[in-house]
């Protein structure tokens, strides 16, 4: 395995815009070398924790229901479980751009750890409609620092 993207949520609308932007980057589906998982907070609705596990399981992505709540403790729960040699975070309500997953996985040979920026796709309505992308500024190996 390849590279995990791990997606915390909690009752968030966003997420199938989010889960639908990832799953573009992917040519026929998700490939065997990667894995999307997304963690369900322990305090999420149940009619919305029911619509988002049918969701995952017909577009073959790993559903986890969290056993506690939180954002902090469903990002350590996703490592936890992840397969992958690199890890990727993204909020549930934040689409990626189209390259994301591939420029972070380029960076992610080069570099121990590497971080994105939030670009804003609205000025009308900022934090809700918000894209990720790699960071455009030079980055220092861990192993140096």
């Amino acid at each position: 395995m390849n590279t995990s993207i791990i997606i915390p949520v909690k009752d968030d609308k966003f997420i199938n815009t989010c889960l639908n932007s990832i799953l573009k980057q992917f040519k026929g589906g998700i490939p065997k070398e990667k894995e999307v998982l997304v963690i369900d907070d322990k305090n999420s609705n149940k009619d919305f924790s029911k619509q988002l596990k049918q969701f995952c399981k017909d577009k073959k992505i790993k559903y986890i229901k969290a056993e506690k709540p939180g954002a902090s403790y469903n990002r350590n729960k996703g490592m936890k479980l992840a397969k992958g040699k690199n890890i990727l975070f993204i909020d549930s309500d934040c689409f990626p751009g189209k390259n994301w997953i591939s420029e972070m996985e380029e960076s992610l040979k080069k570099y121990d750890l590497v971080e994105g920026r939030i670009n804003y796709a609205s000025s009308e309505k900022p934090l809700l409609d918000r894209k990720s992308t790699r960071l455009n500024s030079s980055h220092i190996p861990l192993s140096r620092m």
